[in-house]
């Protein structure tokens, strides 16, 4: 296992180094780390805004960049950058991390432009609440009850529905894909 702070370049550098040294090759790159917080504008500090952008935004420019060089080299590989519901739909009091989260829905759809002849898909999905600690930490029983009244399937996801996304994005059966922001949230952005 490789640690890193992905809102550091050095750290993010030093990963890459590491994992390509012990693995010889990447194929995959899960720009999955990343945070939210429950704040209207007028309460977050600066600090606060920069942080949450540094690492869902900058955190996915960093590892895309650090990894990109070598997919080229090797006409190949998969990148899977996680938006959210909120990229689409915004969110009440969530400016930073729907911002963030925008960013990232741009960043993917550029760099699939920038790098489909050299064999490499980049894609996003965008899940709307899924039951992580996280989540359950930030938001209310009744914040959690309005959500899921928005919720077609009446249900909020799990890690596991996300997972069987990231797989297939990052399998060969996808090979045709790229550019795309695929929402999984249980039709919640149907309406």
């Amino acid at each position: 296992m490789v640690r890193v702070d992905v809102s550091d370049e050095a750290s993010v550098k030093a990963a890459f180094s590491q994992a390509l040294e012990q693995m010889q090759a990447v194929d995959i790159l899960i720009n999955c780390a990343g945070y939210g917080r429950s704040a209207k504008i007028q309460d977050l500090t600066l600090e606060q805004w920069q942080r949450l952008i540094d690492v869902n935004m900058t955190g996915t420019f960093l590892c895309c960049r650090e990894i990109i060089p070598h997919m080229i080299e090797r006409q190949y590989g998969k990148i899977v950058n996680l938006a959210s519901i909120c990229a689409q739909t915004g969110r009440m009091v969530a400016v930073d991390y729907a911002g963030s989260k925008s960013g990232i829905v741009g960043i993917t759809r550029a760099l699939a432009l920038q790098v489909a002849a050299d064999g490499i898909n980049v894609n996003a999905i965008a899940p709307g609440p899924v039951v992580t600690p996280l989540f359950e930490k930030n938001y209310t029983t009744e914040q959690m009850n309005n959500l899921l009244r928005t919720i077609p399937f009446k249900r909020k996801g799990t890690p596991a529905d996300i997972a069987n996304l990231l797989l297939f994005l990052s399998s060969d059966e996808s090979g045709w894909i790229t550019g795309e922001v695929i929402a999984i949230n249980g039709g919640a952005f149907i309406g």
